[in-house]
């Protein structure tokens, strides 16, 4: 049995879409648990798995998991139940600016340590990067239409406002339907935005991003993107680039680190 633990019980479309389950398939049963709402099944799980003599495989993530209180219990919990092999896939830091915890990596090392194998969204030395596996939606790979030189793309809990952008096309990361999300992105020559996975979408659909930050995810992120507050949006675009390899380079690192995980649960 294979369980991914990530955020699962949301609107929020990027933790819905960052499960690798929803790429990847293997021959194991797979269930998907909400790290919030459900975790404590692993226990049960485990102890049905004993008795029907089967393995159990746990792959954390994709999110912001690590570097962030409000999941450590979650993660130790099931760490600490020693199942068959533990996985990170794609996860990432995710301390929020207003936090008073000066830290970056302090248990996340622990964590990770405890793995079989891991791959994290940041780019930070001495740890394995993995971009998240939302690249692998095939979405990301449709015909899109110019419609919009400017568009906005807001966390549902923090909006973006300054009024010499209220009159741009604007939409929030809890729409769930994944191809109006990509065809929004796509119909912009840039994006302006305060949510990672809409940073990282339009950066895979070779648009110009600027990023208003609000944690350390996006310091972290592996691409170079101006970053900075809303008010400063006019400045920051003239800085933004086009990466037109990074689908190509984010995929491939997913099927390499897929590979990986199917010599553990043969």
């Amino acid at each position: 049995m294979i369980i991914n633990v990530h955020r699962n019980s949301v609107n929020n479309i990027g933790d819905l879409l960052s499960s690798p389950l929803k790429y990847f398939k293997y021959d194991n049963k797979t269930k998907v648990i909400d790290i919030c709402d459900a975790y404590k099944s692993v226990f049960f799980t485990k102890y049905l798995c004993k008795l029907k003599l089967e393995k159990l495989h746990i792959i954390f993530g994709g999110g912001g998991l690590l570097d962030n209180s409000y999941f450590e219990k979650e993660l130790n919990y099931i760490t600490n139940l020693k199942p068959d092999s533990i996985i990170y896939w794609g996860v990432g830091h995710n301390k929020h600016y207003n936090e008073n915890i000066s830290r970056l990596n302090s248990s996340s090392k622990a964590l990770l340590r405890a793995s079989k194998l891991w791959g994290v969204r940041d780019k930070i030395e001495g740890l394995n990067y993995l971009p998240c596996s939302s690249c692998m939606h095939p979405a990301l790979g449709m015909n899109l239409g110019l419609r919009n030189d400017i568009v906005i793309y807001e966390h549902e809990h923090i909006p973006l406002s300054t009024s010499d952008l209220d009159t741009k096309p604007k939409m929030t990361n809890n729409n769930q339907d994944f191809e109006e999300v990509v065809k929004f992105l796509g119909s912009a020559n840039y994006v302006i935005t305060n949510s990672y996975h809409g940073m990282y979408w339009a950066l895979l659909l070779k648009k110009k991003v600027v990023a208003v930050p609000f944690s350390n995810k996006f310091d972290l992120f592996s691409y170079d993107v101006p970053m900075g507050g809303i008010e400063e949006w006019s400045e920051l675009l003239e800085k933004s680039t086009i990466y037109d390899n990074a689908l190509e380079e984010c995929r491939l690192l997913n099927n390499e680190f897929y590979k990986k995980t199917l010599t553990l649960y043969q």
